[in-house]
This record gives structure tokens, sequence and C-alpha cells, in this order.
């Protein structure tokens, strides 16, 4: 596995989830998203914390698309 995983759940008649596992936000997921157009966005977001990094947007505040 990569810097980032993500899965699309589709179905006919049905809203389209993209899933976010453990991932450093990249240009890359940005045009997934762009591109997909996913109704709803499940992000795995375990608060995580890295020593002298602690304001990074990943792990310091809840943020929205």
């Amino acid at each position: 596995m990569g810097k980032t995983s993500g899965f699309v759940l589709t179905a006919k008649n049905q809203p389209t989830i993209y899933i976010m596992g453990d991932a450093i936000w990249t240009e890359q997921i940005r045009k997934n998203i762009d591109r997909i157009k996913p109704d709803f966005i499940i992000v795995i977001s375990g608060g995580a914390r890295i020593q002298g990094f602690e304001e990074l947007p990943i792990s310091s505040r809840p943020w929205h698309l």
C-alpha cells in the first residue's frame, strides 16, 4: 500500500460513496474526488499526531471540503 488508500462504492439508483482510508491529503485525492463526484465521503481519521507537526490539517482540527 502506498501513501493513500481509497475505495468507491457504487450501485444502481444509490448514492456514490468514497471511503478515504488512512491517507495524507494529496493533489491526486482531490482530483479523484473532482472526477468521481461522490455523494458522500467517509474519512478514516484516527486523530494522528506526529511530534513536531501538530498543526497538520489532517490532525489538528476537523475540516470539510
